[in-house]
């Protein structure tokens, strides 16, 4: 393989990162969003019922935030790696 190719792949990888970045910010201004929601829900209502269920829906969907923005970090080390590897094959053909 030539190195324009690896030289290529290193591009197109730094450009699923600077992505993946993106869509963590994207998650964490939707959970931001969603947490002000259920606050004000629960300050709002008046059934005790009621503020239980979302107290314990804001629990598990900051924790699904909180899960989805650890993958999109998972991911970008993932990448992080590739692009090592290709550099390192380019660094053999020099």
């Amino acid at each position: 393989m030539s190195k324009e190719y690896y030289k290529s792949k290193i591009a197109d990888k730094r450009e699923d990162i600077v992505s993946l970045r993106a869509k963590i910010v994207r998650v964490k201004d939707d959970k931001k969003r969603r947490m002000e929601s259920l606050a004000k829900s629960i300050k709002n209502t008046t059934s005790k019922s009621s503020k239980e269920s979302y107290r314990k829906t804001k629990i598990s969907d900051s924790a699904k935030y909180v899960r989805e923005v650890d993958s999109l970090k998972k991911k970008i080390e993932s990448v992080r790696k590739e692009i090592e590897n290709f550099k390192s094959s380019l660094a053999k053909l020099k």
